[in-house]
């Protein structure tokens, strides 16, 4: 998107300031109203926050294109279309979004269902119109929002009363009566998000934003807040069920030192972060116990860290290593950068060794044969039909189908959001009979986008995420407003491995995604500027 269409170049003297309203008025729509927009409670929950974040997003694009003609804009990108100037305001994160937009419009057409594949009518929403306006949110937000920390403030404000929404939900207090209608399976719904894999994906978020901030803040008083946000957020995700949540735990608690070590505050309060997650573990295990009869209870791979016969000595030992990292601030007067920079190392190390481990793991486990060695762990590490609450079964059908698509369809897909009219095509026997459900959604983002916009359409995503991924990296370490972006974004990504893409929880990610990148921009044009 040319700057000379959108352009936050110097000479214009800032005439886009209407626009710059526009986009924090939508990104604060977004991150603070979004989440709590309901109708009829959880019984229609995806369409309603779908047809929100349209309406949202559908006023933005109105608002953009009538600035364009009022502007002159209009005008002006004729000429850079002419004269080819357009090209240099476009990096690769860009063309990687146009080259996702083109193909999914691509998938849509030669789909042997163009209006499902359109509307996502048969899926969970998210046909071309709804990844066309996530593509729109992205150039809107990264061009025009001028970026404040307060926003990400308003964000953890509302992230909170979501959690502690979720939090009276594990108890059954259901303040707000929303699953009074529910025959069974009530326990799956929570917040005024409804699904508690959705949820948990929300509040890893929260938690992402909120320990990033807490560990580079400089100020006493958003340390304390953030602080309390990170605590209300570790106990909404643990509450919350989903063990698709420890994903996102483990990449945000492996990826935070990479980033702040660079300074002694970041050590010393990553570890009191880390002596807080077990006290939270102990503290959930003695509520559990002491109101057995009220609350949900947990049976995730939570259970085991909170009821690990050693919990206490790593609960003291943690708090004795945070509290001797203080007490050595005021022994030693300068920071020892090279320290610093050992410890970096040393992380990086052993985050390789550990995923070399785990790599093991599960080849020993589900190719050599050994699954007898991982009795514990097994409904972790060993793959068949029943992984992952049936999520190995939607895998395998997945792959299976994808093998038998003629070329153009392992290209382009089946078309966007169309996952459940090819396995009932395929499928629907073994579903029936089996499951009893029909599976419309592969739980893996990855493994869905294959086969409903293909190989090129995957790439190009896969691009789009590993681009912005590099750019935003290259500033998070110096900019803790792009660190939270970044570890919010890759947060999301990752536990996408076994999650839905659906427009409730979506849109944040490619808001973060943008907001980051936003900032990245500011700061290049402040650099240039100097």
């Amino acid at each position: 998107m040319s700057s000379n269409l959108i352009n936050p170049a110097a000479e214009e003297k800032r005439p886009w300031r209407c626009m710059e309203l526009a986009a924090s008025i939508y990104t604060l729509a977004l991150l603070c109203i979004f989440p709590f927009v309901v109708h009829n409670k959880y019984f229609d929950i995806l369409p309603t926050k779908y047809q929100t974040y349209a309406v949202l997003t559908c006023v933005a694009l109105a608002v953009t294109v009538i600035y364009l003609i009022a502007s002159g804009a209009v005008v002006r990108g004729i000429r850079s279309l002419r004269d080819g100037s357009w090209k240099r305001h476009l990096n690769f994160v860009d063309w990687s979004v146009l080259a996702f937009e083109v193909l999914i419009i691509i998938s849509t057409l030669q789909s042997e269902f163009p209006f499902e594949s359109f509307w996502g009518n048969e899926g969970r929403y998210t046909g071309l119109f709804t990844m066309s306006l996530y593509v729109f949110s992205y150039f809107f937000i990264s061009r025009f929002l001028k970026w404040k920390q307060w926003y990400l403030d308003a964000f953890l404000g509302g992230g909170i009363l979501a959690c502690l929404w979720g939090i009276t939900d594990y108890f059954r207090m259901d303040i707000f009566h929303f699953k009074e209608r529910i025959a069974s399976s009530a326990d799956s719904f929570t917040s005024s998000f409804g699904n508690i894999n959705t949820y948990t994906i929300y509040v890893a978020m929260v938690i992402a934003v909120a320990a990033a901030l807490f560990v580079t803040s400089r100020s006493v008083k958003r340390s304390v807040y953030y602080y309390i946000c990170f605590v209300i957020g570790m106990f909404a995700i643990i509450m919350g069920e989903s063990d698709n949540a420890y994903l996102s735990l483990g990449i945000l608690f492996a990826l935070l030192p990479l980033y702040t070590f660079t300074k002694g505050q970041a050590v010393r309060r990553y570890a009191v972060l880390t002596a807080t997650i077990f006290t939270i573990a102990r503290c959930i295990e003695w509520i559990n116990v002491t109101y057995a009869g009220t609350v949900i209870g947990i049976n995730s791979l939570f259970s085991f860290l909170s009821g690990h016969d050693k919990i206490m000595t790593m609960i003291a030992a943690s708090w004795a290593v945070a509290a001797a990292l203080y007490l050595l601030k005021f022994a030693v007067k300068k920071e020892p950068k090279a320290v610093l920079l050992g410890l970096r190392i040393c992380w990086g190390v052993l985050l390789a060794a550990g995923a070399a481990a785990v790599i093991w793991m599960l080849y020993d486990a589900n190719f050599a044969g050994h699954q007898d060695r991982y009795q514990a762990i097994a409904k972790y590490i060993v793959f068949n039909d029943n992984w992952g609450t049936n999520r190995g079964f939607a895998w395998r059908i997945s792959w299976e189908n994808f093998k038998n698509f003629p070329i153009l369809h392992k290209l382009f897909g089946f078309g966007p959001d169309t996952f459940g009219i090819i396995t009932t095509f395929n499928n629907y026997q073994e579903m029936s009979e089996i499951y009893h459900v029909t599976f419309d959604n592969a739980h893996n983002e990855y493994l869905h986008f294959l086969l409903t916009i293909g190989a090129a359409g995957l790439a190009a995503y896969l691009s789009f995420l590993v681009s912005a991924f590099v750019k935003m990296t290259r500033g998070a370490v110096k900019n803790p407003l792009i660190l939270a972006s970044l570890l919010a974004f890759v947060c999301y990504s990752t536990q996408a491995v076994v999650n839905l893409n659906v427009p409730i929880t979506a849109p944040f990610m490619w808001a973060f995604l943008a907001m980051g990148l936003s900032i990245v921009r500011e700061e290049k044009q402040k650099k240039q500027e100097e």
